[in-house]
């Protein structure tokens, strides 16, 4: 299921026509906050109000694995460290925001996957690479084990979980289970949190 919240009300309306004519989607409202997998937000400007929106919503889904998709014209390095901290797993930047792309994006994050331009994971890496260091005075401290290092390699090279099974001759279940794991456990608020992390810390 995945719900449409947008700068105006003409544009949320169009965009939710256009997703409900995709077989695959089920269209929800977005007020009151939905029981969506995945909350699509269009935004011409990325500002204070649509980053409060995502943690709202993130915040009182009742479905707290609800994973965020944004449309926008461009997002600045603080707004996208900020909002992947709100559950943003996805970027369509408007020049390249075709129908069939933002569709991509939305069953690509429902699937789990994070579907963020490769120059801003590299942004994210680099933000958080900075944000750990001033935290630790410098130091770094690995928080997975080898086989969750395995797995988030193959996240960090764009398996999805069912290719990630066969590389590691894994179950699909046990790797999800890998993910829950080492998400839960470290603090970050979904796996693009943690690719950036061991990222970061060399691990990977």
């Amino acid at each position: 299921m995945v719900a449409v919240r947008a700068d105006d009300a003409i544009a949320e309306e169009g965009t939710a026509a256009f997703l409900q004519r995709v077989p695959q989607l089920a269209v929800v409202p977005a007020e009151p906050v939905p029981w969506a997998d995945v909350l699509l937000v269009v935004a011409d400007e990325v500002t204070e109000d649509t980053l409060w929106l995502m943690r709202r919503m993130s915040g009182e889904a009742p479905n707290k694995g609800m994973r965020i998709v944004l449309v926008a014209s461009a997002i600045s390095e603080p707004q996208l460290v900020r909002a992947v901290g709100y559950g943003l797993v996805g970027v369509v930047l408007r020049p390249y925001a075709t129908f069939s792309h933002v569709v991509r994006a939305i069953t690509t994050a429902r699937a789990g996957h994070a579907p963020i331009p490769s120059s801003m994971v590299r942004t994210l890496v680099d933000e958080m690479r900075v944000m750990r260091q001033e935290a630790s005075g410098g130091g770094t401290r690995p928080l997975f084990d080898a086989r969750e290092i395995d797995v988030l390699t193959l996240l960090a090279e764009g398996c999805s979980t069912a290719e990630i099974a066969v590389r590691l001759s894994y179950s699909e279940r046990t790797v999800k289970n890998i993910i829950h794991g080492l998400v839960s456990r470290s603090g970050m608020r979904n796996r693009t949190h943690a690719v950036a992390y061991a990222l970061t810390s060399g691990l990977i």
